[in-house]
């Protein structure tokens, strides 16, 4: 699978809160917030057994990701955080 390449940007303070919220130092969170684009694609492809677990607890923590009906899909705050991905994308 090929990753999108995405230029380096500061996280939102929304996207610091969820992580401050959910235990995640800045770091690993901006990690997360990168990879969050990727993760979408494996939702919508039902690859979701590909998500690393520790990365899947985190992404549920921060409010993210929310299981509903047995599936995962992403929150209100979690399409946030990736609007905020797609506009930092290299052309």
């Amino acid at each position: 699978m090929t990753s999108t390449q995405f230029v380096s940007r500061p996280l939102s303070a929304q996207t610091l809160a969820a992580g401050r919220r959910a235990g995640i130092g800045a770091e690993w969170c901006a990690s997360l917030a990168r990879q969050l684009v990727d993760v979408v694609n494996q939702l919508w492809r039902r690859q979701a057994s590909r998500i690393p677990e520790l990365n899947l607890d985190a992404y549920l923590s921060m409010r993210w990701l929310r299981w509903e009906g047995g599936a995962l899909v992403l929150t209100t705050l979690g399409q946030s955080v990736h609007d905020d991905q797609l506009r930092g994308t290299a052309p």
